[in-house]
């Protein structure tokens, strides 16, 4: 098992940093990101790096969509809601466009949010990670 992840990472650092690590021959391949990019780059940036990523991850990849920020982090978190859904849906759409799939973190990390969000009130906490896992098992047999 190798897990490449980085808080903080962006969809360019996944792209120039992790992917090139990769062994050659992965057994199972999982990629979530893009929320940080949503506070660090220009749409258009966003959405081209997110759509060269999902052309450049191995065949089977399962890949996350993003949690809808409802009710989190008050009026910004209800502004940015169809900006993420628009990211979402450009994640299933080129994710389809090379028979991907998608684990629907969007549709398993839902409110209550009490206790599902870590300490520094963005990530999320040992309960919200595990409604991610549900998303990703949902996903997996779908990539086998």
């Amino acid at each position: 098992m190798l897990n490449l992840s980085l808080s903080g990472a962006l969809i360019r650092d996944v792209l120039h940093d992790q992917l090139p690590r990769l062994p050659v021959a992965p057994d199972l391949v999982t990629c979530g990101v893009g929320a940080n990019d949503i506070l660090y780059s220009a749409p258009a940036k966003l959405f081209g790096d997110l759509r060269t990523l999902i052309g450049a991850v191995p065949d089977g990849t399962v890949l996350l969509d993003l949690p809808l920020p409802a009710g989190i982090w008050g009026i910004v978190g209800r502004a940015s809601v169809p900006y993420v859904a628009r990211i979402n849906r450009t994640i299933h759409r080129a994710a389809g466009a090379r028979g991907l799939p998608v684990a629907e973190v969007s549709a398993h990390y839902l409110p209550p949010w009490h206790g599902k969000l870590a300490s520094d009130a963005f990530h999320p906490s040992q309960a919200g990670y595990r409604d991610w896992a549900r998303a990703l098992l949902a996903a997996i047999p779908s990539a086998a």
